[in-house]
């Protein structure tokens, strides 16, 4: 049991400087089906293949005016005809009741969200066709 204790010890100095040095982090508040790195750099889907929602992850601090922030795909399925939702809301993970929404598309304060080619704003269609990537053809890597 002491091992483990160092183990948690030595995951959360890891964390704390991450933070300190603005490494982006998820927020430990996340869908049902998301298991993160202990370093919470990088969440995995649980069960993938068989369901396709409660996969919500959150950025572990709000991002500062005109912050960009990428998302890189290191594994795909095929098993599905939608795509990763990728966007910014003005929600507080902490402030959301357990489960979370089982999609991004269900957040409704605050959010914008791309889905496959289309905008979503408070889970409302904006903008079909929107730039010239289209989420549902990423693959992996991308």
């Amino acid at each position: 049991m002491a091992a483990n204790n160092n183990n948690n010890n030595v995951s959360n100095k890891v964390l704390d400087n991450q933070l300190q040095l603005n490494i982006p982090t998820f927020h430990p508040k996340c869908g049902q089906l998301v298991t993160l790195s202990s370093n919470r750099r990088t969440a995995t889907r649980s069960f993938a293949a068989q369901e396709f929602n409660h996969g919500l992850v959150f950025s572990n601090t709000p991002l500062p005016d005109n912050q960009i922030f990428e998302v890189k795909i290191d594994k795909k399925i095929d098993s599905w005809s939608g795509s990763i939702e990728v966007g910014v809301t003005a929600c507080d993970p902490d402030t959301l009741e357990n489960p979370l929404p089982s999609s991004a598309t269900e957040l409704r304060r605050g959010t914008w969200i791309m889905s496959g080619n289309s905008i979503l704003k408070d889970g409302r269609s904006i903008h079909e066709n929107y730039g010239a990537v289209d989420l549902d053809k990423l693959d992996e890597c991308d």
